[in-house]
């Protein structure tokens, strides 16, 4: 059924008709099959230290390429992070959540992803608190309810917390925003 309708206020002989919805709808949005806009940074700033590299792999979870992170940490210090970044943010519209696929490593890492609004506001969601696995795994997280109106997804960063030496890959796809559902300005009118 519509998870949209109206609510009918009536006070006196005044009468308000308001639309109203209920839920959200999954929207692909099409960003890990391309390089474009894409550029990779560390945490810390340091190629000694770590490394990292985003590449376009033909891997993936929803017949679209996905995008491949590899990433080498010296074992030198704790919370290094590899950060895949996107010029402008990938639009995600009015999106109240996202879903993507994860291809772990297994690393123990901890990924997150930071959002911006039209008004240049950012928060950070975590996406997986601990890379215990190695297939494929579809998460969710909440756009930060500080956000609002229209969200760009800006960053996803890996982050190893213990000091040790790896080289590795994770992968991402199938990126969906979940948006409200639109008003049935119809259903007020008629």
């Amino acid at each position: 059924g519509s998870n949209t309708g109206i609510i009918t206020a009536t006070y006196k002989d005044i009468k308000r008709v308001i639309p109203v919805s209920l839920g959200s709808q999954k929207e692909n949005i099409f960003g890990f099959d391309s390089e474009e806009n894409l550029f990779t940074t560390t945490k810390p700033n340091d190629d000694t230290k770590i490394t990292t590299k985003a590449f376009i792999d033909s891997e993936n979870q929803d017949s679209n390429p996905s995008t491949g992170l590899i990433y080498s940490l010296a074992n030198y210090e704790k919370n290094q992070s590899a950060e895949i970044n996107y010029k402008g943010g990938l639009k995600l519209g009015a999106a109240q959540y996202i879903g993507l696929w994860i291809k772990g490593d297994n690393q123990g890492g901890k990924i997150t992803a930071t959002f911006r609004d039209g008004n240049s506001k950012s928060a950070t969601a975590d996406l997986v608190n601990n890379v215990n696995f190695n297939e494929w795994k579809y998460v969710e997280a909440f756009v930060p309810s500080s956000l609002s109106w229209e969200i760009y997804l800006d960053k996803i960063s890996v982050t190893i917390s213990e000091a040790k030496q790896i080289v590795s890959t994770i992968k991402f796809d199938g990126l969906v925003a979940a948006v409200k559902l639109p008003l049935n300005w119809e259903l007020a009118t008629g």
